[in-house]
């Protein structure tokens, strides 16, 4: 684990990314500031046993109104390890999550021949799959011994300053709250917590539509999604200073709530997000030898950035009492990079389409598509871990300065793709058609993303894909033969 700005000449340093062989590990000693190894049985089961039920109908209370009712009922077994036991952090036998109702509703109202409204809304139940579980009895089975950095130049290269420890020993020299400042801390990964639930969202939707003539319809929806009870990793082992807001820094093994251990990163089912988003659509069917459709979105997505209250049933971040005791009952001020509080997700606000197609005539067909979309705006992160919580994934910089959130612009993507295909007939049922085709005709440069990272000597430059979304203009040329 780093605690410092990548080196300018990482290159040199890690020449070959997948050739461990040609890396110069010693070399990232004075920016490493702990080491953690996983030893002992690292072949584990999570199985998952899951029911649902559902039931639902549909009623016309009018002759142009139409109701549809429904209730679903999941329960899943096994998603949080419930029988896995680990003091101090979790105790065995924790009970399951089977309140999971989900009622729906939906109705469709004809307002006249040509024009439908139509709306809906539901609680919907996910599926978390089996990681946390897998990753509490992990480590409920193995050991992942953290060990800090001792000043020693080659610790990245040799942290435990001669061979790796079995796990015999590292069982055996394990920290206690009494064990010398050499000792090895047990870490844990993504271990579920107590009073956990399975993730839902409640999601409501209300739109028109409306045909104009024969070949024609317009449409828009409005959709809302709030996600609740999402999984959010903490470190449990971190104590904050009320005085300040920041934490105590993770190498001050005396300030933690548990200083036998390392890493302890829980995982608990407090994040939240919402999404708003209008939904416009026209689309015109083949007539007249054209046809068209358009698409437009305006959307946003606000995240919840949760307090680092990382212990089970607890609101405010751990203190210390004055006699060390760990305790999440007192409020207090937290650092602005680290309060509770909604933010702007910096997923795309604009978003538009159109397609069409045109038969030109003489056996000429045109037709092409074009994207927009403004690809939002992204938050930098420092690369340095000036709080010393154990993380370089922050907002704040070396200097203490607070990076804005939503301060790198991603540059809008355009994109045109264009095909002329001409048909020529050579009797009965026979024909060659040649086809013509320009992919990003503009040659427009667009970017999946940008590396955000300040501390990365290519910050605010585009890393590569290899999607064709974003690749540079090409042709194609074709035949079809048909007999």
């Amino acid at each position: 684990m780093g605690d410092g700005p990548i080196p300018s000449n990482i290159e040199q340093i890690i020449p070959v990314w997948n050739d461990i062989s040609t890396w110069n590990l010693a070399a990232l000693s004075p920016v490493t500031r702990s080491y953690t190894l996983g030893v002992g049985n690292m072949l584990v089961q999570a199985p998952l046993a899951g029911f649902a039920g559902w039931i639902q109908d549909d009623w016309q209370v009018a002759p142009r109104l139409t109701v549809n009712l429904g209730l679903r009922y999941d329960v899943e077994d096994g998603v949080f390890a419930e029988d896995v036991e680990m003091e101090p952090f979790l105790k065995g036998g924790r009970k399951n999550d089977t309140n999971n109702w989900g009622p729906r509703v939906g109705a469709a109202f004809t307002l006249t021949p040509q024009t439908v409204l139509r709306g809906g809304a539901g609680r919907y139940f996910s599926d978390p799959g089996s990681h946390t579980a897998y990753w509490t009895l992990l480590n409920a089975s193995a050991l992942q011994p953290q060990i800090l950095n001792d000043g020693r130049p080659d610790f990245a290269a040799n942290p435990f300053n001669g061979p790796t420890p079995t796990f015999d020993q590292v069982a055996a020299t394990l920290c206690t709250v009494s064990s010398a400042p050499n000792c090895l801390r047990r870490s844990t990964t993504n271990f579920a917590v107590e009073g956990n639930e399975i993730p839902y969202s409640n999601q409501a939707s209300f739109g028109m539509q409306r045909q104009i003539g024969s070949t024609m319809a317009i449409e828009a929806d409005y959709v809302y999604t709030a996600n609740r009870a999402m999984l959010v990793t903490l470190n449990a082992n971190l104590a904050y200073d009320p005085a300040t807001g920041v934490n105590y820094p993770f190498t001050n093994t005396a300030k933690r709530p548990y200083p036998a251990w390392g890493d302890v990163s829980v995982r608990r089912t407090i994040g939240e997000s919402d999404y708003h988003g209008l939904q416009m659509a026209f689309t015109k069917r083949m007539s007249d030898r054209w046809q068209a459709s358009a698409t437009y979105l305006l959307a946003g997505q606000w995240n919840l950035q949760n307090a680092p209250a990382a212990g089970a049933g607890c609101v405010n971040p751990t203190t210390l009492m004055a006699d060390g005791t760990p305790t999440c009952d007192v409020a207090f001020t937290l650092h602005p990079s680290l309060a509770e509080g909604w933010y702007l997700s910096p997923d795309q606000r604009h978003r538009f389409t159109f397609n069409g197609i045109w038969q030109i005539g003489a056996g000429f067909q045109a037709s092409g598509l074009y994207f927009y979309g403004d690809q939002g705006w992204a938050t930098p992160s420092s690369g340095v871990d000036a709080l010393s919580s154990g993380s370089t994934g922050g907002r704040v910089r070396a200097n203490g300065s607070l990076i804005p959130r939503n301060s790198f612009d991603i540059p809008s993507m355009h994109r045109v793709d264009a095909r002329l295909q001409k048909q020529f007939r050579l009797g009965g049922n026979r024909s060659i058609e040649g086809i013509i085709e320009a992919f990003n005709l503009f040659n427009h440069a667009n970017y999946a993303s940008f590396t955000t990272n300040e501390a990365s000597a290519r910050f605010g430059q585009p890393t590569e894909s290899v999607n064709v979304s974003y690749q540079p203009r090409m042709l194609q040329f074709g035949f079809r033969a048909s007999f």
